[in-house]
């Protein structure tokens, strides 16, 4: 009688999930310079590289802060 008993038992096992907040202090953005000709790729990489700065501080971001 103690063998069906312990057959009907049901147990539960749960494991928790913690979470916290932390501040980072490093953020990597991957950008693509993109263009059909490597010419015209370079001629225009220093431009495009000073847009995307201009939006980047234009955001949260101090000049400072970021690296090209």
């Amino acid at each position: 009688m103690v063998l069906d008993f312990k057959s009907m038992e049901c147990s539960v096992v749960v494991k928790g999930l913690s979470q916290r907040e932390v501040k980072a202090d490093v953020m990597i953005l991957p950008i693509e310079f993109t263009q059909t000709h490597l010419n015209v790729l370079y001629q225009n990489l220093d431009q495009d590289s000073k847009k995307n700065m201009n939006f980047l501080k234009r955001m949260v971001f101090k000049g400072e802060d970021i690296s090209l």
